[in-house]
């Protein structure tokens, strides 16, 4: 048909059994037909994306399809390496078919040969509907970086053409806020409660706690970088924003004692790829202002008593 369809009206077909074997099949009923099914391949599957989507924090979502510098390629946050926790979708349709499937395959960037390092079909979804390839377990490395397309097919005829390649890297590991045992000026800064040192400021002075904030690499390959912080005596952050970029504070946080005694300062701090680092917690101690009182002068006027 494919060789011969497009340009004849009249087709002869030939069926013939094996006449050297007596079992072999000998006859045809008078009036055979046949069927035949037409296909066409399906179309280039539209709006290729990893999700979760990959983020830089300063930056928002971008899923780098098409784009071949990795320094702009944004990330994917802890816990993209756990099952079905990434997926890999686009939309896939055919001009013929009302079912298909896509096929995604994902390489590694950081694997000597760059292969791939997982792939497959989708469930079998509606033509103009999304299609979805869930991303085994342990398949995103951190510090690693990744790209991927998909074709369509409906399992008939050849594959579609592919996306562009998207890509992505991947940090998954938190970012973390510590504190040290001392300070090294009682006048500015506050002394963690417990550690030996007097406080010098009061309660309702300003002063400032220091603290050290990173994006540790434990991978040693591509790390996502520290890029805000936030901070509050209060537990839940309730009004506190975050500040980034140069508006983040390094090596101290300015504070002011809201009252006299022990107080807690909050810290979080997040990373380009949308990781939060546990809750850091600073305990000091402000001691009571101290105040002047005056005494009563010793020219103050006398009572006279009244004689009889």
């Amino acid at each position: 048909m494919r060789q011969y369809g497009t340009n004849t009206t009249t087709l002869t077909f030939g069926l013939y059994g094996d006449e050297s074997n007596v079992n072999a099949f000998k006859r045809l009923t008078r009036q055979p037909s046949l069927y035949i099914e037409y296909d066409r391949v399906p179309n280039v599957p539209t709006n290729p994306r990893v999700l979760p989507e990959p983020v830089t924090v300063t930056n928002g979502p971008n899923q780098a399809c098409g784009v071949s510098d990795s320094n702009s390629w944004a990330w994917l946050g802890a816990g993209s390496d756990q099952n079905g926790a990434t997926t890999l979708k686009a939309t896939v349709s055919s001009p013929t078919q009302s079912q298909l499937w896509s096929w995604s395959h994902l390489w590694d960037y950081q694997t000597p040969d760059v292969h791939d390092v997982a792939g497959g079909y989708s469930p079998l979804v509606a033509s103009g509907s999304n299609a979805s390839f869930a991303v085994p377990a342990g398949v995103i490395k951190d510090g690693h970086s990744y790209g991927f397309s998909i074709m369509a097919s409906d399992q008939l005829v050849d594959w579609s053409a592919s996306t562009p390649t998207c890509h992505f890297k991947a940090d998954l590991t938190l970012p973390t806020v510590t504190f040290p045992d001392t300070v090294s000026d009682l006048n500015t800064q506050f002394p963690k409660s417990g550690n030996g040192q007097s406080p010098k400021i009061y309660a309702g002075k300003p002063g400032n706690v220091p603290f050290t904030a990173a994006d540790s690499n434990p991978s040693g390959l591509n790390s996502s970088g520290l890029a805000c912080l936030r901070w509050s005596s209060d537990p839940q952050f309730n009004g506190a924003v975050w500040q980034c970029g140069t508006a983040m504070p390094t090596g101290q946080i300015p504070v002011t004692a809201g009252h006299w005694g022990t107080n807690i300062l909050y810290v979080q701090a997040a990373d380009m790829a949308g990781n939060r680092s546990l809750v850091g917690q600073y305990a000091f101690y402000a001691p009571w202002t101290p105040t002047v009182r005056r005494r009563a002068s010793a020219t103050s006027p006398a009572t006279v008593c009244p004689t009889s």
